[in-house]
């Protein structure tokens, strides 16, 4: 059987944000980014079942963090999209070099307060010296330790792609207000119940001033569903995507609030990025998100908010407050303040 490496299916990075952290480590200089497979599959291994191979397929990826971690020489490496349980069971094998090593949590925060399994796991790779880093605020750590030790913790602003950095706000001056529904409509993202209140709502002239409501998905389906009640776009080409937030003044983001919890969007960094408002349910890490250091977008506690949500929202976008917050956003999560935050790894 030939190596291991090669069982490993590739996939595409799927979260745009996440692209400013391979240069902004390149500036540090002494951090190196690392990458673990998300998703990796090992694959003609006729006699597993297709879980176990894909257990044993992610145990490997976070296997080669082992002598990645051992040859790292003086350098920290900074580690994205680990998996909770794989970590725990390699975790022996890194504890030397426990020092030299920061994970990035992304689903894990969420995924230990919902599970006591993974909750414990983190907990006691926190309590044996490893070290993470979360978004917005070290306080997203709290459902793991209470009291988050700075020294341990390292929280980083959401990375707002240069891209998106120089879009002018749009006048709202004598037009409709868009309001948009963009994105990758899986379960937990799928935007139907917001799209149908917000459609209703729209149809009855309950918004002020009236809006225009703009799909942007590559789920041509879901297109076809829409086209007669709102305007569509095709967004299976990232310009198109980009294009589709640029044309918004607000974003619905109705994101599953089980499946979000302290989790952040690389949607909603891209949709305020280039000049929208967001909407979006008040969840940790996305409350942090929409409101700092200016909010630029509303967050509802509860669904029966949304209407109301997306009102204020419209509201706020035809104000010239919008620009300031923006601006505002673009500053804490540029690439500076990436990178700012990649030294302290380094240095700590």
């Amino acid at each position: 059987m030939s190596s291991f490496v090669s069982y490993l299916r590739r996939y595409r990075d799927p979260h745009g944000a996440l692209g400013m952290l391979g240069p902004a480590c390149r500036r540090v200089g002494t951090v190196q980014l690392v990458r673990v497979p998300m998703h990796p599959v090992l694959v003609d291994v006729a006699p597993l079942p297709p879980r176990a191979s894909g257990l044993l397929g992610k145990l490997f990826g976070h296997l080669r963090l082992v002598p990645r971690a051992w040859t790292a020489g003086g350098r920290t490496l900074f580690i994205r999209e680990f998996l909770t349980v794989p970590l725990f069971l390699v975790a022996p094998a890194l504890w030397l070099r426990r020092r030299s090593l920061w994970f990035l949590c992304h689903h894990n925060v969420g995924q230990a307060a919902r599970h006591p399994v993974h909750r414990l796991m983190l907990r006691i790779l926190y309590a044996a010296g490893f070290r993470f880093v979360v978004y917005e605020t070290i306080d997203t750590w709290r459902p793991v330790a209470a009291h988050p030790d700075p020294s341990r913790i390292i929280a980083m602003p959401t990375p707002i792609p240069e891209l998106t950095r120089s879009a002018p706000v749009r006048d709202p001056v004598g037009r409709k207000m868009v309001v948009g529904f963009i994105g990758s409509f899986r379960a937990e993202k799928s935007p139907r119940w917001a799209l149908e209140a917000i459609a209703g709502a729209s149809a009855e002239g309950r918004f002020t001033p009236p809006i225009e409501l703009l799909v942007g998905t590559a789920d041509a389906d879901f297109l076809a569903r829409w086209k007669d009640r709102a305007s569509v776009v095709n967004t299976a080409q990232r310009a198109d995507y980009l294009r589709a937030l640029e044309s918004c003044d607000v974003v619905v983001l109705p994101y599953d609030e089980s499946a979000y919890s302290y989790r952040i969007s690389g949607v909603l960094a891209e949709a305020v990025g280039l000049g929208c408002l967001v909407v979006a349910p008040d969840l940790p890490a996305l409350r942090d998100q929409v409101g700092l250091p200016l909010p630029a977008g509303v967050c509802y506690q509860d669904r029966a908010e949304l209407l109301d949500c997306v009102q204020r929202a419209v509201e706020m976008a035809r104000q010239p407050a919008r620009a300031e917050a923006v601006q505002a956003h673009r500053a804490h999560r540029s690439m500076e303040a990436v990178t700012r935050a990649i030294a302290r790894m380094g240095a700590a």
